[in-house]
């Protein structure tokens, strides 16, 4: 078979644009830039080479800091940041070309209960927008609710693939079902979330 995204054969996606993603935060040191800074590059595959960001193109990144909660934080650097704060302006960045679908590998691994709250939040708004949300993740933790699909790999294999189920635990870090293991998740959430990794429309 193939890989479709968007209707398009992934290989051949034409505005990549539409896609954002969301690294491990881990993956990024202290590259002397600003949150503003940073989040702006997101903006970069909606523009024209050589061309000046334009109005449009600060406000988009003005909403995404915003939309973030770290407008107040916008002129800090980017190595000042908590981990959770550094998750958000990564979060951000990607949100910034105004994606319809947003890849999220595993953001709320080694943040505080509070952090994660706070990235929950921000999650649930984007998805109330109806961006899809695809998280790959081993717990899905505060932003259970939102999720529509889960799908389980096992040993590099689906090990299931539907809606969450009231008597799985997903929440712990597990996915039960029928036997005990612990998969990374995969799920969408409606409009678009998922996990477990999770995922979306």
């Amino acid at each position: 078979g193939d890989v479709r995204v968007l209707g398009e054969p992934v290989a051949h996606l034409s505005d990549r644009w539409r896609v954002g993603y969301v690294p491990q935060a881990s993956s990024i040191g202290d590259v002397g830039l600003t949150v503003r800074e940073l989040v702006s590059t997101g903006r970069l595959p909606r523009m024209s080479p050589w061309r000046p960001m334009g109005r449009t193109d600060r406000q988009a990144v003005a909403d995404a800091i915003a939309l973030v909660d770290l407008a107040g934080q916008d002129g800090r650097r980017i190595g000042q940041l908590s981990g959770g704060q550094l998750r958000r302006a990564l979060i951000a960045r990607s949100l910034a070309a105004e994606p319809e679908i947003l890849l999220l590998d595993e953001p709320t691994a080694g943040v505080d209960a509070a952090t994660r709250a706070s990235l929950a939040d921000s999650l649930r708004s984007l998805h109330d927008a109806g961006t899809t949300i695809v998280l790959v993740s081993h717990e899905i933790g505060p932003v259970e609710e939102l999720v529509d699909r889960v799908v389980a790999l096992r040993e590099g294999r689906i090990d299931y693939d539907g809606p969450p189920r009231p008597g799985d635990r997903m929440g712990d870090g597990t996915h039960h079902h029928d036997h005990d293991h612990h998969p990374e998740a995969i799920a969408p959430v409606g409009g678009g979330l998922a996990s477990g990794p999770m995922g979306g429309r």
